[in-house]
């Protein structure tokens, strides 16, 4: 059996839609985002480390804003990157995250969120499942009372999956 230490190392440049996310009131809200997903790594114990092709990514939420600056919400997320020709890595992930939003009633946002939950990979013919987590930094700019449009930075990672003779050399 093999490991995969860090196994999906992704940063995600996300420029996306946020409804009622990070606004000056609490409440309900949804979002969706579209990115793009930069510089991933897939990262094996005894064949080396890949580099994920960049690519598409895109995640769905809902969560509660508490009107102080802080909002939790759930998130589905989805994730497919090539890393070598005909091969690709392909992460569904089930996350809870939290944030904090600075400067609520300006016309910029900044945040700060943590998140935590499971993912499951798929490489050729394998998939495994594990913990996750990630680390969101970005600003928000309110388009009107309930879309703001989001350019963030996410960072994301599913530790320590186990496959049976992947890419041995």
């Amino acid at each position: 059996m093999r490991k995969l230490l860090s196994t999906l190392a992704l940063a995600a440049l996300m420029a996306g839609m946020a409804v009622s996310s990070a606004q000056a009131h609490e409440g309900w809200y949804v979002r969706g985002d579209v990115g793009y997903s930069v510089d991933g790594q897939l990262e094996t114990t005894l064949s080396g480390d890949f580099d994920l092709d960049d690519d598409i990514m895109d995640d769905i939420g809902a969560g509660y804003d508490f009107g102080n600056g802080f909002r939790t919400e759930a998130e589905l997320g989805y994730r497919n990157n090539e890393f070598e020709p005909g091969a690709s890595a392909e992460a569904a992930s089930l996350m809870l995250n939290l944030f904090y939003d600075f400067n609520r009633d300006g016309a910029f946002r900044p945040y700060l969120g943590a998140g935590a939950g499971y993912a499951n990979l798929e490489v050729p013919n394998q998939d495994d499942s594990n913990w996750a987590w990630q680390g969101m930094a970005g600003v928000g700019i309110p388009l009107d009372d309930n879309v703001t449009f989001d350019i963030g930075y996410r960072f994301f990672a599913i530790e320590d999956l186990e496959f049976v003779g992947f890419y041995d050399k």
